[in-house]
């Protein structure tokens, strides 16, 4: 299954960078949580809990954590940083 595979991806992926870097469940703890909720059921920010916004591609994501848009500010992480909060939404989800 094409999910499947991507997942995998992702998983490698992203131990190949926790090396280097923070878990991405840290980062979304501590930069995003106060607003999308631990369990990402939304609060002052919108649930990430549904489809229309998991199958975004990263690159809608990538420019909305990291540039802000509407009410959302942008967030002070790296791309991988970014990437590694990503992963961790959707596999999680």
């Amino acid at each position: 299954d094409h999910r499947d595979l991507h997942k995998e991806y992702r998983r490698q992926r992203q131990m190949c960078i926790r090396d280097r870097l923070t878990s991405g469940k840290e980062i979304y703890t501590a930069r995003c949580s106060a607003c999308h909720q631990e369990d990402f059921s939304g609060r002052v920010g919108p649930s990430l809990k549904m489809s229309n916004v998991l199958d975004k591609p990263d690159s809608y994501w990538l420019q909305t954590i990291l540039k802000g848009k509407g009410s959302m500010p942008a967030v002070r992480i790296t791309e991988e940083q970014a990437q590694l909060v990503i992963d961790y939404i959707r596999d999680s989800n």
